[in-house]
């Protein structure tokens, strides 16, 4: 300001006061032109996440052993297979057409959730979910669905 201002903010009471620029306001953030992360020194970044261990599933996987007693007890079956269970059924004692209507229901569920479906032996069959991968060694894969009731015992 000029003299005449100076002497008038005098008079008055007021005085001027040199606003210093790197000050700022209470509260005011300060930026920079550089991204944070190439703040960072090199070495810092890499060994944060040194021995870390990181879970890549947090379920746990259940297999369900079923011994029906009717056909009433399919739906229950494909129910714990729609929650992505794998189910061992156990046919053993179970009349030809109970056991085969039971088959069939859950092979055409396990077909719809495009899961899979495997004899294991005699009276014994697996159902899994898309979910899980089953390597078999020759246990009837191979075999067509009419043969899996070819050599079941019944009563």
């Amino acid at each position: 300001m000029g003299k005449f201002g100076n002497r008038l903010l005098a008079a008055i009471g007021v005085e001027e006061v040199a606003v210093d620029e790197q000050e700022g306001f209470y509260g005011e953030q300060e930026y920079s032109q550089k991204p944070e992360r190439e703040r960072k020194r090199r070495g810092e970044a890499k060994n944060k996440n040194k021995g870390k261990v990181i879970r890549m599933y947090d379920y746990e996987t259940r297999v369900m052993i079923y011994k029906p007693e009717g056909f009433e007890q399919a739906r229950d079956i494909v129910t714990h297979l729609e929650h992505r269970e794998q189910l061992v059924i156990d046919l053993d004692g179970m009349d030809k057409e109970n056991a085969q209507r039971i088959v069939d229901f859950i092979s055409g569920a396990t077909y719809s959730l495009r899961g899979h479906i495997v004899k294991i032996s005699r009276n014994i069959f697996m159902a899994v979910p898309d979910n899980v991968e089953l390597e078999t060694n020759g246990l009837g894969q191979e075999e067509e669905y009419a043969a899996y009731f070819n050599d079941i015992q019944y009563k």
